[in-house]
């Protein structure tokens, strides 16, 4: 039944950032944004790649706080939360006003900036990537990323799934900065990544044994 609203929800914010990409795209064709195709991928459209990725984690960041609110939350993120015990299709379930102003910071960003399609692209094939990552329920980074810089900096699988069973903590999209700048990382998030991977070398070594 998750799964099944999962999809359901999925498919009516796809219409709603369908809408959202077409408008901006009107916007491109009558002049009023700085969209352009490069003939070659050069330092500049690599530094706006950069730049949008930091430009969307601190909105993902105030944004999803701000829909924590109680005053908010259930009209709008209360979808989302429905999925405690997260999977892939949770990667892209949210109430269509949520997915709209998700990625509506993009519009006075290209308003006042060159941007590249192709870097716009990357971003976003980028975001869909992590976004799923997050959503998997199931840890993909290695033991390291706990406490060498600069893997430490990343959101794992294991912070937003915290985030899905606790809610007020642990708000961040790429990068744990926001959290940690701001207090709202939840404590057990290191302790408890570190605990995935001693009982994965646990059940590595006891099927070892049961080979031997």
């Amino acid at each position: 039944p998750q799964i099944k609203g999962e999809i359901g929800a999925t498919l009516v914010s796809f219409i709603g950032g369908t809408a959202f990409m077409l408008m901006v795209l009107a916007l491109k064709d009558h002049g009023f944004t700085q969209f352009y195709v490069e003939e070659r991928f050069g330092w500049y459209e690599l530094f706006t790649v950069l730049l949008m990725i930091l430009i969307s984690d601190a909105w993902f960041y105030w944004f999803h706080r701000a829909m924590h609110h109680p005053r908010v939350y259930k009209y709008v993120h209360a979808l989302h939360h429905r999925s405690l015990d997260v999977n892939p299709f949770t990667s892209t379930s949210f109430h269509v006003v949520e997915s709209v102003l998700l990625t509506i910071w993009i519009l006075p960003l290209v308003v006042v900036l060159p941007i590249s399609m192709t870097a716009l692209g990357i971003v976003q094939a980028l975001g869909t990537m992590n976004n799923l990552k997050s959503h998997l329920g199931y840890e993909l980074f290695p033991r390291f990323f706990s406490k060498n810089f600069p893997f430490n900096i990343f959101v794992t699988a294991t912070n937003h799934s915290l985030h899905h069973t606790q809610y007020d903590g642990n708000y961040g999209l790429f990068f744990r900065f926001w959290d940690l700048i701001c207090g709202t990382e939840l404590p057990v998030t290191t302790s408890t990544f570190d605990d995935i991977h001693l009982r994965k070398d646990e059940l590595v070594l006891d099927n070892t044994k049961f080979r031997t």
